[in-house]
């Protein structure tokens, strides 16, 4: 049975609230490495990616991605964005995304490298998210 991309409409407020919460998400990861809550620090970093991924997707194509498999966002944001969605966007948020099951599953418990390379990626498709939609609200794309 093949996998299909489901969505559901979504708001300009939506991309804000989604944008609000990757904010969060990130901020909350930052804390939790500084106070070597590596886990906690790995989640939240992964969540952020997720939001971020939903604020970008409300905004530039009215929609959000509803599969239950997070990484079905990755091919909507492909097909939404084209070349506006680049290559190290597209590492960065398909790396924490590839990890969010063992991270939040898993019995292995997180190390402080691993906690570290997940924020940075999470803080660079966060930067990349924000951008994204502020160029985009600039310039007349906005839903």
């Amino acid at each position: 049975m093949g996998r299909k991309n489901r969505t559901r409409g979504a708001s300009p407020g939506e991309s804000r609230a989604y944008a609000m919460k990757a904010f969060e998400f990130l901020e909350s990861s930052r804390v939790d490495l500084a106070e070597e809550r590596f886990n906690a620090a790995s989640r939240s970093a992964i969540h952020a990616d997720v939001s971020a991924a939903d604020a970008v997707l409300a905004h530039a194509a009215g929609k959000v991605d509803i599969a239950s498999d997070h990484a079905a966002a990755i091919a909507l944001m492909r097909t939404c964005l084209g070349e506006a969605f680049p290559a190290t966007a597209q590492r960065q948020i398909a790396g924490l995304l590839s990890m969010k099951n063992e991270v939040e599953y898993g019995q292995r418990v997180a190390s402080e490298v691993r906690a570290r390379t997940l924020v940075d990626q999470s803080e660079r498709f966060v930067a990349w998210a924000n951008r994204t939609i502020e160029e985009s609200s600039g310039s007349g794309h906005r839903r």
